[in-house]
């Protein structure tokens, strides 16, 4: 027995020798024992637990958070210095380089600043993943450049975890916070989630019902009209669908169920929630154009709502685009690069499609100034047209004779000079040329043609427009020039009614003696008199 002992005793002593050998050499390669004097390590913003000697960060989960550390070499030899990507036992928490390269760090007292190194770092905590402190390891590696010793310091952080999403302490109890204390079977959490389940989406049913038209009477939204009860039963179905889908959350979390199947379920739920918002503000959107745009309009000459399928669209692409952005946000793609690439896109398309997005525009400059509406007549340099219909990209006209469809693009349009030619009324300002020889008695040839004039039934003599009148224009070659001017009823038949008191005019001239001159060549015929 006393042999076994000295015999074990000395396999153990063996051992020690043995590794304390080993140590020695290793111990010479390493910076281990040297660290704490020759170089420091601290973090921006944050200090040591003098107790625990760990760093403390605070985190939300999926979310990460760039750290700085500090490097400072106190000794006369020269480092090369990297961070190792660690995460914590559970992985929930990793860190990981910003620049993985190593990093130079001359000798202390280095005049340009090179023996303090900066090093960056993120942190991010998995989406998933409850509240609670992680350790997770810093690991930082140095080589002495002067003898290619190496070295590996260790720093342990205590991250901090606040998670959105967090299940909490709601299994068994009604609504997450009362304990079921029912008898027998009624205990189990299946009846818990299902009672709290029902309770939720009944109380947020008789909220919506109670709580909407009173907040829609605060904000003065009168009770009246196919728009109001549109808004109502438009809100409450929205409020109704995202309770529906709070509540069965809530009921997972109350039955207890894998944690992995509720955020997956949760996921599922914000894009749900997303579409909800998305239809609620599509509904409020369309109470505000339909009450205030539509308002305005019927006391403007009641003419056609046009700005409101402008608004509609417009509105459409807003609320699309938002909601689109949400729900990709809601599966965690990365938004900067999708617009940075959407960015590149855009500017292609921009710059292949010039003349569609003129056209798409300029319909837009013309749906919302509404410079002519349908039924109107424009001229557009010598030309007549009939306004049938602007849309976005074109509008169609007919000529004056209405016997052809005219289509433009609208940046043609919204470039090109309008003439409104009834603008607000059909009411238009007709001008008759006729010329009658210098000999003519004037003051009786004026007397005609108002007499003319007003004997039409489309000549307007009320006294809301100016009243017919003859003016003297030109001296012609031929003879003098006379205009008759007057407004008549209909800007259509204006063409008619010049051709009737053409007729009338000239009828009466002819019998009152008034010539009405043409141009007369006279040509005269030499004979040669040196012919016989």
């Amino acid at each position: 027995m006393l042999f076994a002992s000295v015999m074990n005793r000395s396999k153990w002593l063996l051992i020690a020798v043995t590794a304390l050998l080993l140590a020695v050499p290793l111990n010479a390669l390493s910076l281990d024992a040297a660290t704490s004097s020759d170089v420091t390590v601290s973090i921006q913003g944050y200090d040591v637990d003098p107790l625990t000697e760990e760093v403390k960060v605070d985190l939300e989960s999926g979310k990460s958070e760039r750290l700085t550390m500090f490097v400072v070499n106190k000794s006369d030899s020269r480092y090369s210095i990297y961070i190792e990507s660690t995460s914590s036992s559970d992985k929930d928490v990793g860190i990981s380089p910003v620049d993985v390269s190593p990093i130079i760090l001359k000798p202390a007292g280095s005049s340009d600043s090179s023996d303090i190194a900066y090093l960056f770092f993120t942190m991010k905590a998995d989406s998933y993943m409850n509240s609670g402190s992680r350790s997770v390891p810093l690991v930082l590696h140095l080589q002495n450049l002067d003898d290619s010793s190496f070295a590996i310091v260790e720093m342990t952080l205590a991250v901090t975890v606040k998670s959105a999403t967090d299940t909490g302490d709601c299994f068994n109890k009604f609504f997450g916070i009362i304990p079921n204390t029912l008898p027998g079977d009624l205990s189990k959490p299946f009846v818990t989630a299902f009672i709290s389940f029902v309770l939720i989406v009944f109380i947020m049913w008789c909220i919506s019902l109670l709580i909407i038209p009173a907040i829609l009477s605060v904000l003065r939204v009168k009770r009246s009209g196919e728009d109001y009860t549109h808004l109502k039963r438009g809100v409450v179905a929205m409020t109704m669908v995202a309770s529906f889908v709070f509540a069965f959350n809530q009921a997972l979390l109350i039955y207890g169920v894998n944690l992995d199947f509720y955020y997956s379920v949760q996921t599922i739920s914000k894009v749900i929630y997303t579409l909800a918002g998305a239809m609620l503000a599509w509904y409020v959107y369309m109470f505000i154009v339909l009450r205030v745009v539509g308002g305005v309009e019927k006391t403007i000459n009641n003419e056609d709502s046009s700005l409101i399928p402008l608004f509609k669209l417009l509105g459409r692409l807003i609320i699309a685009v938002f909601t689109v952005t949400f729900i990709l946000a809601s599966f965690g793609v990365d938004l900067a690069g999708l617009l940075v690439s959407a960015g590149v896109v855009s500017l292609g398309i921009t710059l292949g499609a010039q003349n569609i997005l003129g056209q798409f525009f300029s319909g837009l400059i013309l749906l919302a100034t509404r410079p002519f509406k349908a039924g109107d007549f424009i001229q557009i340099g010598d030309d007549v047209f009939i306004v049938r219909r602007v849309r976005l990209m074109y509008t169609e006209f007919a000529n004056w004779g209405k016997d052809q469809i005219v289509t433009m693009p609208n940046n043609t349009v919204a470039s090109a000079k309008i003439i409104n030619l009834t603008r607000g009324n059909k009411v238009a300002k007709i001008n008759v040329f006729v010329s009658v020889a210098y000999d003519t008695d004037i003051p009786k040839a004026k007397a005609l043609m108002l007499e003319a004039a007003n004997k039409h039934p489309n000549v307007i003599l009320d006294g809301s427009f100016s009243e017919p009148s003859v003016t003297l224009t030109e001296w012609l070659d031929s003879g003098i020039q006379l205009r008759l001017s007057c407004y008549v009823d209909d800007f259509d038949s204006s063409k008619g009614i010049m051709g009737d008191l053409r007729e009338v005019i000239t009828q009466s001239f002819r019998d009152n003696g008034i010539e009405i001159p043409y141009s007369r060549v006279q040509i005269d015929i030499l004979s040669d008199s040196t012919q016989s």
